[in-house]
């Protein structure tokens, strides 16, 4: 209503996190397709024609075959009459970002949707420790490994929160409920994955990030260098956040760091 747009021609597209996962085994690191299938079916239920899932290919395919979006998502069975599967870096259309540099195209699907949702899943990162909803916008413009150097450091986040400044998600969901990956090395992949039967969801992606931070076990948010920079281009949303359910920690959750050997390897990873 407040776009004067029937829901019959409303755009939606939901980011999830897939490209990652490598096999059927281990779908610890990917959202899960059940609960993709259930919310294209919920927003075709509201009147929602036109349902995308989005996402953007990534290192995997300089290393292995059959790693386009549709290969993988095929791989995975994510495939609904109720939404259609969209590779976002086959169209990447020209963008000029008001604010940061080095990101100059968007994903046209993201770009153009009326409702844009990031479907995350909860995972560990041996350099963020964390990895969620914002994180989870990479691939919507460039490539990921545009900003990924083996002689220097480049500044993966401001890719990022060039996207998040003029296509934010108006809706940001983070599974946690079942097999997230946690340990050393989450974000790729996990052996004995946990299972913090959660979900966290909210209209702002920094707010939702920062409480599931909290309860994954950072003290302060801004150690992932996502919700700093976050913070730092938005301003700091913590204490006008209102939780609407449990705020309590995992019980069970691992992070990098849980043991001397972890935390060494984790300090490493980065250079």
């Amino acid at each position: 209503a407040s776009i004067g747009k029937p829901l019959s021609e409303f755009r939606v597209a939901i980011k999830p996190a897939f490209m990652l996962g490598y096999d059927t085994r281990d779908r610890s690191m990917i959202t899960d397709r059940d609960l993709l299938i259930e919310l294209g079916r919920f927003l075709k239920e509201c009147g929602c024609n036109d349902v995308a899932v989005v996402e953007g290919r990534n290192l995997y395919d300089q290393f292995y075959h059959n790693r386009s979006v549709l290969s993988v998502a095929d791989y995975f069975d994510i495939a609904s009459t109720d939404f259609r599967v969209v590779d976002l870096s086959d169209e990447q259309v020209p963008h000029s970002y008001l604010r940061g540099m080095a990101q100059y195209s968007v994903g046209e699907t993201w770009k153009a949707a009326d409702l844009r949702i990031s479907f995350a899943k909860m995972r560990s990162h041996p350099v963020e420790s964390v990895h969620l909803t914002i994180a989870n916008l990479e691939g919507i413009g460039a490539r990921c490994d545009e900003f990924l150097f083996t002689e220097r450091q480049a500044d993966r986040e401001t890719s990022t929160m060039m996207l998040l400044d003029e296509f934010p998600p108006h809706l940001s969901i983070l599974d946690a409920y079942e097999q997230a990956a946690d340990g050393l090395v989450g974000i790729m992949g996990c052996p004995r994955p946990a299972a913090p039967l959660r979900f966290y969801a909210g209209r702002d992606a920094l707010s939702v990030d920062i409480v599931a931070s909290r309860h994954m076990g950072l003290n302060d948010p801004r150690d992932a260098t996502h919700l700093r920079a976050a913070c730092h281009w938005f301003g700091d949303a913590e204490e006008h956040i209102e939780i609407d359910g449990p705020d309590q920690p995992l019980p069970d959750w691992r992070s990098p760091y849980h043991n001397e050997f972890s935390a060494m390897l984790s300090f490493v990873a980065l250079p």
